[in-house]
């Protein structure tokens, strides 16, 4: 019988040293064989076919142990070289900086994409209800909050403040949590804040934080948003696992995109919404294909914004 457990893992982020130190991962270092594999996500509406993979059997359907692990952003890739954790559920551009930094990671699914309209668009800049900000070009030289510095929600600011006529040069760009957004919106410690579901929902909701737009122009050629990696080394010495993730993974993105109601029903299950707000709220764009143009263009971005110094091996990152 298979089955799938859910931890809150308290997992410390290693320093880009100590990282570069660990050669060996949870495979090798004799995790269990025959179906066993550990993920580590954050739970925003982004990760949600992980969830949805566990809800619906589609783990069981595949023969899978599958143990969930939340676990932020920066600290699951430590997670992933240290083998705490076999794969992890994160921003594209957070494994693309990753492996042009030397890490041996490479993408394994992926999980969302840009948005080609703005109503299918989850990633949104949010400002005060009372500012005078109307547009995205209004935000030159105001100051910003994004969670990670170099996150792709950073990238997706810029250059649509870019295409809207702004200068994104002109701003200055601060480093906070999802969670702390609207406090700081509502305090005027920032002028403005990008951020996803379910937060943007719950920042909506009182009506003193208002959305300016959204990134869904961001990039000229759809690129991937989310993606789910592993090291080389898991990859390598269980294929037929990671495959069988593979099947489960993509039979629940398709549960997500075949019936929206059903969905936004399953929602407040999964993720921190309410019933009312799962109704109404930015749904991602969830598809399981990552092409290596799509990669290209997010890469282009983080060079040419210096997020990185040159670009990573796209084979290597896109197998």
């Amino acid at each position: 019988m298979s089955k799938t457990t859910r931890t809150k893992a308290a997992i410390a982020i290693m320093s880009a040293t100590a990282i570069a130190g660990v050669g060996c991962s949870a495979a090798e270092e004799g995790g269990d064989a025959g179906g066993s594999l550990s993920i580590a996500i954050v739970p925003v509406s982004g990760s949600v076919p992980v969830l949805i993979a566990d809800e619906q059997g589609f783990f069981e359907a595949e023969g899978l142990d599958v143990e969930i692990e939340e676990v932020p952003g920066p600290a699951a890739v430590a997670a992933l070289q240290s083998g705490e954790v076999d794969l992890a559920s994160l921003g594209a551009s957070v494994v693309a900086a990753a492996v042009a930094q030397g890490l041996p990671l490479q993408v394994v699914s992926g999980r969302t994409r840009t948005a080609s309209t703005e109503e299918t668009d989850e990633t949104a800049i949010m400002v005060p209800a009372d500012s005078g900000i109307e547009e995205v070009s209004d935000l030159t030289g105001l100051t910003i909050g994004t969670q990670t510095l170099t996150s792709q929600n950073t990238l997706m600011v810029r250059n649509a403040m870019v295409a809207e006529g702004g200068d994104p040069d002109a701003n200055e760009f601060v480093d906070i949590t999802f969670p702390d957004m609207a406090a700081a919106l509502r305090s005027g410690s920032i002028d403005a804040a990008v951020s996803i579901e379910p937060f943007v929902s719950g920042m909506e909701e009182d009506g003193t934080v208002r959305l300016v737009g959204v990134g869904h122009n961001a990039f000229e050629t759809p690129a991937p948003i989310g993606v789910i990696a592993a090291t080389q080394e898991t990859v390598a010495a269980d294929e037929e696992t990671v495959e069988a993730f593979r099947r489960a993974f993509a039979a629940a993105v398709d549960w997500a995109n075949d019936d929206e109601e059903r969905l936004r029903e399953a929602l407040p299950e999964l993720i921190d919404l309410t019933p009312e707000q799962a109704e109404t709220v930015r749904l991602p764009t969830f598809d399981t294909e990552v092409t290596r143009d799509g990669m290209q263009t997010l890469v282009d971005s983080m060079v040419e914004w210096e997020f990185i110094d040159e670009a990573p091996d796209l084979e290597a990152l896109v197998p």
